[in-house]
């Protein structure tokens, strides 16, 4: 499973930043962002986690179970195709439907001439 996109020292960061705000109350970086607004980003960071976390063990599964779907499909495919093959036979039409190579299609490869050595003669 990858790995969050938030950096665990992301993590630690902020949490040290809203330890030493709490310890000292006198410390401020403006209206806008304040230590009940950083608890609320971490809150909501961490049930973002969670959430991720729990998505992608759902869709983890339906992968599996699609892959596994999908071998057990091709499986049933090649098995028809033989059972076609072999009562229909080879250079069948209905083999080629099913996505065979009919017999009369395939290339055949030339033979190759065999080259025969002679015993080399002694001077």
């Amino acid at each position: 499973m990858k790995r969050s996109t938030v950096p665990d020292h992301i993590l630690q960061q902020l949490d040290d930043v809203i330890g030493v705000w709490q310890e000292n109350p006198d410390f401020g970086m403006g209206p806008e962002v304040t230590l009940e607004t950083m608890k609320a980003i971490r809150a909501r960071l961490d049930i973002g986690i969670m959430d991720v976390q729990t998505t992608n063990r759902t869709l983890t599964k339906q992968i599996n179970d699609r892959d596994d779907c999908g071998k057990l499909a091709n499986q049933y495919a090649v098995r028809a195709r033989r059972a076609i093959q072999g009562y229909f036979g080879p250079n069948s039409t209905q083999y080629a439907q099913v996505g065979g190579i009919r017999q009369s299609d395939r290339k055949t490869t030339p033979r190759r001439a065999k080259i025969i050595e002679f015993p080399k003669v002694a001077a």
